[in-house]
């Protein structure tokens, strides 16, 4: 009997042939929707231009500046830190026509920005 890792060579030669395929496929498929969703979308790419502008500006205002500590701070930062690492995942899922993963996606950036926006206005209680 092979061992494991004879076996697993043997699957990958098999089946390296229809996972190129797939992402093959996938990719042209995402190509093609993501400039029919450009061109659908108009002046709302400018929009998330300027939108994107004033929160790359907030970050360079605060970029190597002091700021204040504190668990509600720190909170805050990770908050906004998992709002703008999840902008482009958003953004590219629209844009390839991945609408469920995207519709996930954007809620979850919503629900962020609601525990930011509650944070800011001092109405999160801590561990919420």
């Amino acid at each position: 009997m092979p061992d494991r890792t004879t076996r697993l060579e043997e699957l990958k030669s098999i089946l390296i042939g229809p996972a190129a395929t797939l992402y093959a496929a996938q990719k042209v498929a995402s190509d093609q929707i993501s400039e029919k969703t450009k061109a659908a979308l108009g002046q709302l790419v400018d929009a998330h231009l300027l939108v994107s502008g004033v929160l790359g500006g907030v970050l360079l205002r605060t970029n190597g500046k002091y700021t204040e500590h504190g668990a509600l701070h720190q909170e805050r930062r990770v908050l906004f830190a998992a709002y703008v690492v999840g902008m482009p995942l958003c953004e590219l899922a629209i844009e390839e026509g991945r609408y469920l993963q995207a519709l996930t996606l954007l809620r979850h950036e919503m629900e962020t920005l609601a525990q930011i926006v509650t944070s800011h206005a001092g109405k999160r209680k801590r561990g919420e």
